[in-house]
């Protein structure tokens, strides 16, 4: 059976959901709660102090944001113009919707291979997956979706708990 260390390791570098219930249940443990703040509380709670994890580690895990990525691209021939009156509701939505931690739209740049490039990405974060769904059924969202899909040709989205692997270079002190 798992060590308690052994299945905190597997829940705090597994990035799928049924992977981190599995490890719970290969160890000596019953599936904690859906939840995997619950999940990591649940387990921590449980864990003798000699075995318990750095407090980074579990800052880190707890604090994992829900990031929303979107990338757009237009039909051939599709002026600014007509896309504008979406953009602008998408910039809107931030502004009244607390619920979003961080919001940002950008065209592309048009630098490199810009051919494959798509022409707008929107990156949105949230602390939990509800907060992603009622951005995501939100009627100023829906509007801005139904001004740009008329025009759109490609559209590619993503929703991850990303990490950051490295420290960023304003931090480091070598």
């Amino acid at each position: 059976l798992a060590s308690p260390t052994a299945v905190l390791s597997a829940l705090l570098t597994i990035g799928g959901r049924r992977e981190r219930i599995s490890a719970f249940r290969r160890g000596r443990f019953a599936a904690p709660p859906k939840r995997c703040h619950s999940q990591l509380l649940w387990l921590l709670s449980r864990l003798p102090a000699s075995q318990s994890p750095s407090a980074v580690a579990v800052q880190d895990y707890t604090t994992m944001t829900l990031t929303h990525v979107v990338l757009l691209k237009w039909k051939p021939g599709t002026p600014d113009s007509a896309v504008e009156p979406g953009l602008k509701k998408l910039e809107q939505i931030p502004l009244t919707e607390t619920y979003i931690l961080s919001y940002r739209i950008g065209k592309d740049l048009c630098v490199g291979r810009t051919k494959m490039n798509h022409d707008v990405a929107v990156v949105a974060e949230f602390a939990t997956e509800d907060d992603y769904h009622r951005y995501a059924t939100a009627g100023k969202h829906l509007d801005a979706v139904d001004l740009l899909k008329p025009h759109l040709m490609h559209r590619h989205a993503v929703q991850t708990h990303a990490r950051e692997w490295a420290t960023p270079c304003s931090q480091r002190t070598t």
